[in-house]
């Protein structure tokens, strides 16, 4: 049987093989006590199941909030320092480094442009400001 079948036999003793046990929430049979529904020591959240992007992840560890220092790429995390502040390296909302050249206008770090690279001449310069280009009469 898969694991899932084993688990969706829940109501029958010994349904997981040993040294598993179900999760709480999910038909699957699980080898840690992550996803049992108890929160454990070493665990900072446990929902009763080991998917991602639901508030916990699939390892306990992350309650999958922008600032607990932990990158989830689920809810589109690109950089988590740990705070939700700007101007140190990542935004508030831990979508953004704050580098010129990432393709996002920060503009609480002073970019005015960011077309996802450092090349002046292409209407956004090296520094992420606005070119002007002025056109001149013969």
């Amino acid at each position: 049987m898969s694991e899932l079948a084993w688990c969706a036999l829940r109501e029958t003793p010994g349904v997981c093989p040993t040294g598993q046990k179900c999760a709480s929430n999910q038909d699957i049979c699980i080898t840690t006590d992550c996803g049992d529904g108890t929160l454990q020591a070493g665990e900072v959240c446990d929902d009763g199941n080991v998917l991602d992007g639901d508030g916990c992840n699939r390892t306990c560890m992350s309650n999958e909030r922008c600032g607990n220092a932990i990158v989830d790429a689920v809810n589109g995390e690109v950089c988590d320092d740990g705070n939700t502040m700007d101007l140190d390296g990542c935004s508030a909302d831990c979508k953004s480094s704050e580098l010129c050249g990432n393709g996002i206008v920060d503009q609480k770090v002073g970019e005015a442009c960011d077309d996802g690279n450092t090349t002046s001449g292409d209407g956004c310069s090296k520094d992420c400001k606005l070119e002007i280009s002025v056109s001149g009469s013969r």
